[in-house]
């Protein structure tokens, strides 16, 4: 199949494209909305996973800040009772399986009265200077040995009296709220969360751990991600990896949770961030289109091209056999070209068939025309032979015998023409060799006879010019052989030559030997009638002659233009009349 840019395939792969391209835009606009919306709605998911994954943790640190506030409020009014306070916090903590320790601690970091009934200053703690600074509840992790023997989530409450701050309730439970490790999503896809404060401090993780290292590295960004609460965000976390992160809210302003999962392997299946995919399905059906379109178009239209095309050339190149064309399951135009074309073979083959038939007609009748033309000339010369026999003077026998010699020249042109496969065209060489055939006489018992040698081409002679220079070579070749002599014991010799010259016109030339003393009139030079004939044949052969004669040779030349023969050309077309000419001469 031709790929050349004027080729049928790569023009309909062209148009295709112009036609597919509005469709492969919008493909490409709405692939990207499919995986904006794949991408919110999987950010959203995490985001609500994240949230509800914390949802039990916020239940329990907003209660137990409310008890934090309820007790400072008990408390903030009047003086602080030590046994009073601490049989409050014991009662408290005793009713609460969640809360494990609470305590009243004064500004100055000294805890006043306690559940465990212990009197411990943390002045010099940084939980301490911590809830000090911020100056409203604050959430804590206390490390282990702080105030309890294992780590705990702490809640400060401040205690105000008048606007002023009195103290603060601190009230501790335990770290690890849930069992839970990871919320689930969709099948392998796994949430992992944490709970932070503002200070930075890791107050919950997901799987119970302390620490959480595909998290991220804060690096004094903490504000940062308070600043995205409630928002969505691709970052690397502490060991690398690549994770899609959602920050909401935990309690009021003090705390966010922030939740994650990996991005390059689980969300890249559902297409977040795939900027290639948008163009897979405008690819896919844009080299759909095409390989169906070429596909179409060969079944449907170049397959049936082909055979039309090699059939005409096998027309063309003369097969004539089985030229019937059929397509195979063509549609229905194809199939009325396909009749077209077997009416239009059918009608050419029977109309050369029938050219044929006649022109093997006209060819038969042609050569029946020239063998009864010949017949009757060689009937008239053999009469003219009877006369000549009979006659009674050698003058009457000798104008007997010329006549004789011209009517079997022409006579030789019908035969020629009979033979010939050419129809009206004339092979020179075999014109002039049945010529010297007939006219030469050959060697008798008494004498050596003539040594006869041409050298003639072939040349398809129309027949005006084929009959002009046979008349003349029967002229020149009896007069040749008229009088062909030698010296005593050699052998006379004749030389025909007809050749083609340097400018393109043909050459005819006659030489022979001569005796010593050569009888008059032994050359073209003569007033008779055969230098006559000859005069007028040159003139009908639109040629000029020559003649050069020595002690031992004659020789006559005559040059005249070469006519191309054209079988389309009128085949006998008039030339000189050799009568008028004849006249001229006379006069």
């Amino acid at each position: 199949m031709d790929f050349s840019m004027r080729s049928l395939p790569v023009r309909l792969a062209a148009l295709m494209t112009l036609a597919l391209l509005p469709l492969g835009l919008i493909a490409i606009w709405q692939t990207r909305e499919v995986v904006e919306n794949s991408a919110a709605a999987v950010r959203a998911a995490v985001m609500a996973e994240t949230e509800r994954a914390a949802a039990s943790e916020r239940k329990v640190l907003e209660r137990v800040s409310g008890y934090a506030v309820g007790l400072g409020a008990g408390l903030g009014g009047s003086e602080i009772d030590r046994e009073a306070c601490t049989r409050i916090f014991t009662d408290f903590v005793a009713d609460r399986s969640s809360v494990v320790f609470a305590g009243y601690i004064d500004t100055q970091g000294v805890m006043q009265c306690s559940s465990t009934g212990s009197v411990v200053d943390i002045s010099d703690t940084d939980l301490f200077e911590r809830a000090r600074a911020r100056g409203g509840p604050v959430f804590e992790v206390s490390p282990a040995g702080a105030t309890l023997d294992d780590a705990s989530v702490v809640i400060n409450a401040p205690v105000f009296v008048a606007g002023e701050i009195r103290g603060y309730v601190w009230i501790s439970i335990v770290y690890e709220l849930a069992r839970q490790s990871r919320i689930l999503i969709e099948d392998d896809i796994r949430v992992d969360y944490l709970l932070l404060n503002r200070d930075g401090t890791t107050l919950r993780t997901g799987n119970g751990q302390p620490t959480a290292p595909f998290f991220i590295d804060d690096n004094g960004g903490i504000s940062r991600l308070f600043a995205r609460s409630g928002t969505t965000f691709l970052a690397d976390s502490n060991s690398g990896e690549r994770r899609l992160y959602a920050v909401s809210p935990f309690i009021s302003d003090t705390t966010i949770v922030v939740g994650s999962m990996p991005f390059d392997r689980d969300l890249s299946s559902l297409g977040v961030g795939s900027h290639l995919l948008t163009l897979v399905f405008p690819v896919l059906m844009w080299v759909a289109g095409i390989a169906v379109a070429l596909f179409g178009l060969h079944r449907l239209v170049n397959r049936h091209v082909f055979d039309l095309r090699r059939a005409m050339r096998s027309f063309a190149g003369g097969e004539r056999r089985d030229v019937i064309l059929t397509f195979d399951d063509p549609p229905e135009e194809f199939h009325e070209l396909q009749d077209s074309y077997n009416d239009l073979v059918q009608r050419l083959a029977s109309a050369e068939e029938k050219a044929d038939e006649d022109l093997q007609e006209k060819t038969m009748l042609l050569r029946e025309v020239h063998h009864r033309v010949k017949n009757n000339l060689q009937l008239i010369a053999s009469i003219m032979n009877m006369h000549g026999r009979i006659a009674q003077t050698p003058e009457a026998r000798r104008l007997l015998g010329q006549l004789q010699r011209r009517v079997r020249g022409l006579a030789t042109v019908h035969r020629t023409l009979d033979s010939t496969t050419r129809r009206v065209a004339i092979d020179s060489r075999t014109l002039i060799e049945q010529l010297l055939r007939d006219l030469v006489p050959p060697a008798s018992a008494d004498d050596m006879g003539i040594a006869l040698s041409a050298d003639a081409i072939e040349v398809a002679l129309g027949h005006d010019q084929a009959i002009a220079l046979s008349m003349l070579v029967a002229e020149a070749i009896s007069n040749a052989v008229t009088y062909a002599g030698a010296p005593e014991g050699e052998q006379p010799a004749i030389h025909v030559v007809f050749a083609e010259t340097a400018t393109g016109d043909l050459m005819f030339s006659v030489e022979n030997t001569v005796a010593p003393d050569p009888a008059p009139g032994s050359d073209f030079s003569s007033t008779g009638i055969g230098y006559r004939l000859i005069q007028a044949f040159v003139a009908q052969l639109e040629g000029t002659q020559t003649t050069e004669h020595t002690d031992t040779m004659y020789r006559f030349e005559v040059r005249f233009p070469s006519v191309a023969f054209d079988p389309d050309a009128t085949a006998f077309a008039p030339g000189p009349d050799i009568a008028d000419h004849d006249d001229r001469q006379s006069l």
